[in-house]
């Protein structure tokens, strides 16, 4: 993952958040202003974190379907007979996470 990547969303979650703290701050007067944009500022790299986690987790996810289905590093389609003799707990892991459908929604 490069800098840039990394950076992105940091940079997008604190500017955001900063213009968001001046705006509500900015009612409150000049000190409102100066806590509006402390706590926009880390309201926004939280957010900038939280998405930067999500993508990586999602690319990751991405990555083990390719290597499972075969796309990246094998034959297409040729994925392992038994997703259990891939790697044992690990396999029993992912399954449990992914493969389980998930519950009902109540209305």
């Amino acid at each position: 993952m490069t800098r840039v990547e990394i950076a992105t969303p940091l940079c997008l979650g604190t500017i955001l958040g900063l213009a968001a703290g001046i705006l509500l701050g900015m009612a409150a007067g000049v000190f409102g202003m100066m806590a509006g944009i402390a706590i926009g500022a880390a309201a926004g790299v939280l957010a900038g974190a939280a998405m930067h986690h999500d993508e990586e987790h999602r690319s990751a996810r991405g990555r083990e379907l390719d290597a499972l289905i075969g796309v990246a590093g094998g034959d297409l389609g040729a994925a392992p007979i038994s997703a259990e003799a891939v790697d044992g707990e690990s396999a029993k892991a992912w399954m449990a996470e992914w493969l389980t459908p998930p519950p009902p929604v109540a209305s």
